[in-house]
């Protein structure tokens, strides 16, 4: 287990294209920590553009574990790809909304090969672990209660009052 300054795809396995070469997805890194806070800010180095670009990074205790050659980094920092850094975001801030100050989280993180994207990959991630602070488990409570107190759904092609009402009729009723 090597102590390293930061986890990063980068850090943990290299470079992503040359890690997926030819295959359409790889399994890049398993990642789980404690995330006590986050912190912004401006790199240093100029993409192909020649502009800066933001950057976010998690901080608090993190374990990162190669999948390929099973090696275990830990780290204060955490840089992930944000399709995943985002999700993990949003839970930790709402969690200090509501008076926690930790957030814990487990995630797999992988590449696939990805021709229109401008670099020719993209990331993707798969939960270890349930939420801590799941927004959808309060709103799918209020949304089953609701969906309990609407009247039973109809089958397709069931008939309705009316038609029995009707029924023997050679003229239907007027609503």
């Amino acid at each position: 287990m090597e102590l390293i300054k930061k986890i990063s795809v980068k850090t943990v396995c290299g470079l992503p294209r040359k890690i997926l070469g030819n295959l359409d997805k790889v399994l890049l890194m398993e990642v789980m920590g404690e995330v006590t806070g986050i912190e912004t800010g401006k790199s240093d180095f100029k993409d192909e553009n020649g502009e800066t670009r933001d950057w976010t990074a998690l901080i608090g205790q993190f374990r990162a574990q190669n999948c390929q050659t099973r090696n275990k980094y830990f780290a204060a920092r955490c840089f992930l790809p944000a399709v995943v850094a985002d999700h993990i975001i949003a839970q930790f801030t709402i969690g200090k909304a509501q008076g926690m100050q930790t957030l814990q989280f487990a995630i797999l993180i992988g590449v696939k090969d990805a021709p229109d994207v401008a670099v020719g990959y993209e990331y993707y991630g798969q939960s270890l672990m349930p939420q801590e602070n799941d927004p959808f488990a309060a709103i799918e409570s209020k949304v089953e209660a609701a969906k309990h107190a609407l009247p039973a759904p109809r089958a397709p092609n069931s008939p309705t009052e009316q038609d029995f009402e009707n029924f023997g009729n050679d003229t239907p009723k007027a609503a």
